[in-house]
Order: C-alpha cells, then structure tokens, then sequence
C-alpha cells in the first residue's frame, strides 16, 4: 500500500472489506493501528470515497466511531472528513445517521479524533439542504460542548460550522439559545486570522434575523467585537462587520444608535470607506445609509467628524455604481438637516451629484441624484445655487427617464423651482414642459406634481405658446377632468386652460 496510485486497485480487490472485517476480529495493538492506518489511507483516494459511498461499506465505517478503540475512532473521524468534502457524501451520512456519529466524535478527549470531526461536521454544515436535519439532530447544543477547546484547529472548524449553519433562519434561534453570542464575541478576539474571519460572517447573519438582531443590539459585548471587527486590518473581516451593522441598525430606534455610536463605529465605517476597494466601500457606505436613518443627531456625527463629508464625497469619484449610489442617497439624508445644508452647498456637493445625471449613470444613480435635488430645490434659497452649478438641467434629465421614482422626484422638484418666478420661462427653455405632459398622460402617481408643476409654469405669459406646442392644454383638459382631482385643482385647471386658449386664439388671430 505504499504508492498512492494503488489504491483504487487494493479497494476494487476488496482490500476495504478485509479491514473492516479486521477491525472486528482483532484487538491486538499494532494490528488495530495498521488496519485504522490502512482504512485512512485508502478513504484519502476520490474513487473510494465515491465507491463507498455507493455501496453498503459507509455502514461499518460509521460503525467504527462507537468503537472503544481511539484508533478506530480516528479512523471515522478521519473517513468522515474525506466524505464530507462532496455534498453526495454528506447526504449519505446524514441518512445513515453518520451526522450523530460526527457529533459524539467531536467531544472525544483525543485531539486528533476531535479535529477531524470538527472538520466533518463543518463540511455537513456547508449544505444548505440538510441544516434541516442537522437541527433535528442536536447539532447547535452538542457543538456548544467542544466550542472552548484550547486547540486553533478545532475552534476554527467551530467558528466555520456556525458561520455556515446561521444563514438558516431557524439556527439563528437556536444559536441564541445556547449562548453562543458570548462564544462568537470570544472568537473575534481569537489570535487566528481565519477564526475571526468566521466569526464575523457569524454575526452578518445572525444580525440579519429579527429576532436575533434584538438579542445583538441587547449585548453590549457583541457589539464591541463588531466594532473590533470593524477596525480590524483585514477586508473580509471589515466587510462582514459592515454589512452586520447595516443589518442591526436598519429600522431600529435612535437609542439603540446612540450606544453604537458612542462606541465609535462612525469613526471605523468613515475610516473603511475611503478603502481603495469596492468591496468593503459598499458594505461601510450601507451601513452609514443605514444610521443615517435615524434623526439629525447621526447626521451631526458625521458633519462634525474630521473628513466626514470628505469620506461620503470620495465615493462620488469612485467607478462602482454601487458606491455611487450609496454615496449620493448618504448626501442626501444628510441634507435633510437644515444645520447642515449650506455646509454640503459649500463643499460643492450640488456639483458633485449633478455630473452623475448622464445617460451611461444606472437608474438607481439617477434615482439617488432625484433624491438630492428634490431636497436641495425645496429650499429657496438654495435655488441660484443649483441653476448655477447646472441642477436644472439635471433635474429636467432625470424627469425624462422611465422610471416612477425618478419622475416623482423631478416632477416635485419642477412644481418647486415653478413657484419661483425667476425660473418659469426657464425652465421651459430647458425642456421641462414636455417630460410633464408625458407624465400626466399616465396613471402614475408623479402626474399630479407634473400637474402642479405645468399650472405654475402656465402662470407666465411668455411660456403659453411652448405649452400649447408641448401638448400641455389637452393634458391640462385631461386633470380637470379627473375625478380624482380636488376642487381647487380642477379650479385652477380652468382658469389656466382658459387662459390659454385665449392666448392661443389671440396668437393665431395675428
């Protein structure tokens, strides 16, 4: 059995059946070690995995992890860490009950044997399909009895198992139960790179179920690891404490905000973003949208931080989308705070966010940048600012797109920028008269803004004749008309269109 190429050949001679057989008649020492040795070293080879696990030989070697012998316990523990790396293998053992048998593998006192069942049973929990059936059998509670080993490997392979077996909704209970939170924040300070990194892919998920979420946000000492993580010199570590914290913080009361914050994870998130990686700038640029949900008092955090805006700025000039996206939509939570409007007017953030108004920018950036200018066009004294760094036009662009969010973001901020008198005969020039018929002309909701918006701009003389030539009095007719339309609309409406078709007769008459 010395060269690794005879193997197939020694199990096709029946080689595996005599070793099994000797594993029940000997119990001589050197004689149960060869035979343990010689069942590892065939069990190593892809064609006898995939023939046993074929045949009724997985029986008698699931069989041997009961055996009092540690060599032959060896000797499962290690047939189950070959067999479990094919998700054939896993089902196999999960139907025969060779899950059960891992499971009393992972307690025994020998290391070796505790090793690679550990190793097996996170292999099992890499199957989606069977975290079902590893529930039924015990397998968060039983792990708890082996996840405080003094050994790396096999609190790795812990770390690994639950990192795995979390993205099922019903572990998540069932690993809050226990008390694994407590383990898992142990875990983050591990001394092992690859344990960590599990850890933190652990608590992503776990901060993704409701009810686990509220357990997190009640244990301080999770929520310092996540800060830890955080902070940590690894992407992937960073990465999945990022979107942990996007998860917990999304929807919960400021109060809860508050702790994080004074824990300083605003400093962490402000510190990844500007990470040349796109990775890791989407996850921190998540998690700061998402605490920047509650009131303004996040918001000053981050206006008040050394480079605040510079970091949230700086995903603007990156060339993922995403981070685009993310960026813009944190601009424009920002702007809602009156204390910090004239601030990002200052830094040139109207600038910034117009230049993304383009044709190649995705919908969802086009989307974010409506956002922003509809804030930004709600405040009048803002107005110059955004004609002279060319929001106008950005906004009349994203008006003409397809799309619902994006028309009732621009179709508000033209009914807005229409009150001012300056800007009527402008932003007719500018092409906003005819993307607001095409809106009134469906049944969406941006038509009654685009109504709005079209009745203001019809309160100046000059711009008669180019609404009359963009349709905009059959549209006009149309609102009048509607019986959703409250008196006063329908009112006004009338007086517009009479208005007019006087000036429309009077113009032909000459």
């Amino acid at each position: 059995m010395a060269k690794k190429e005879n193997q197939s050949k020694i199990y096709k001679q029946g080689g595996m059946s005599v070793l099994i057989q000797l594993t029940v008649h000997t119990r001589k020492c050197i004689c149960t070690q060869y035979t343990a040795i010689g069942i590892r070293f065939l069990v190593t080879h892809a064609f006898v995995r995939k023939a046993i696990i074929q045949e009724n030989t997985l029986l008698a070697l699931i069989s041997l992890s009961y055996s009092p012998l540690i060599d032959y316990q060896r000797s499962a523990a290690s047939v189950f860490a070959s067999l479990t790396l094919e998700n054939e293998g896993k089902v196999k053992l999960m139907k025969h009950k060779g899950f059960s048998a891992i499971l009393s593998l992972c307690i025994s006192s020998d290391l070796y044997t505790q090793r690679d069942s550990t190793f097996a049973a996170a292999n099992m929990a890499n199957f989606c399909d069977i975290h079902s059936e590893i529930l039924i059998e015990n397998g968060v509670k039983m792990m708890q009895k082996v996840a405080m080993s003094g050994d790396i490997k096999v609190v790795r392979d812990v770390a690994r198992y639950f990192s795995l077996l979390s993205c099922c909704d019903k572990a998540k209970d069932s690993i809050i139960q226990n008390g694994f939170l407590k383990i898992l924040s142990t875990y983050s300070k591990s001394r092992d790179i690859s344990t960590q990194r599990y850890t933190a892919l652990a608590l992503c998920n776990l901060s993704s179920g409701e009810h686990s979420k509220k357990e997190i946000l009640n244990e301080n000492g999770v929520l310092k690891s996540l800060i830890f993580l955080s902070r940590f010199p690894d992407l992937e570590i960073e990465r999945c404490a990022a979107l942990a914290i996007s998860a917990l913080y999304l929807g919960v009361n400021q109060a809860k905000i508050e702790i994080f914050l004074e824990f300083g994870v605003l400093k962490s998130l402000l510190r990844i973003i500007q990470y040349p990686n796109c990775e890791i700038q989407q996850c921190a640029s998540m998690a700061i949208n998402c605490l920047l949900l509650g009131n303004d008092s996040t918001k000053r955090h981050i206006s008040a931080s050394d480079k605040g805006l510079f970091a949230l700025l700086s995903l603007l000039r990156t060339s993922d989308e995403v981070c685009i996206y993310n960026g813009i939509y944190a601009l424009g939570s920002l702007i809602e705070c009156k204390e910090i409007r004239s601030l990002l007017v200052h830094e040139k953030c109207i600038q910034s966010v117009v230049k993304h108004v383009e044709p190649s920018s995705s919908i969802n950036v086009k989307r974010a940048c409506g956002y922003f200018l509809s804030l930004l066009a709600e405040c009048s004294e803002y107005h110059s600012e955004l004609e002279k760094e060319g929001g106008l036009e950005a906004i009349i662009a994203v008006a003409e797109e397809i799309d619902n969010e994006c028309q009732d973001y621009s179709a508000f901020s033209i009914a807005v920028l229409a009150s001012n008198q300056e800007f009527q005969i402008l932003l007719v020039k500018k092409g906003a008269v005819r993307p607001l018929v095409l809106m009134m002309a469906t049944d969406s909701a941006p038509k009654y803004y685009a109504g709005l918006a079209l009745l203001k701009l019809a309160n100046n003389f000059e711009n008669h004749i180019a609404i009359a030539e963009e349709g905009g009095i059959q549209a006009l007719l149309k609102m009048g008309r509607s019986v959703t339309a409250d008196e006063e609309v329908q009112y006004k409406t009338a007086l517009t269109v009479g208005t007019l078709a006087s000036n429309a007769i009077s113009d032909l008459s000459k």
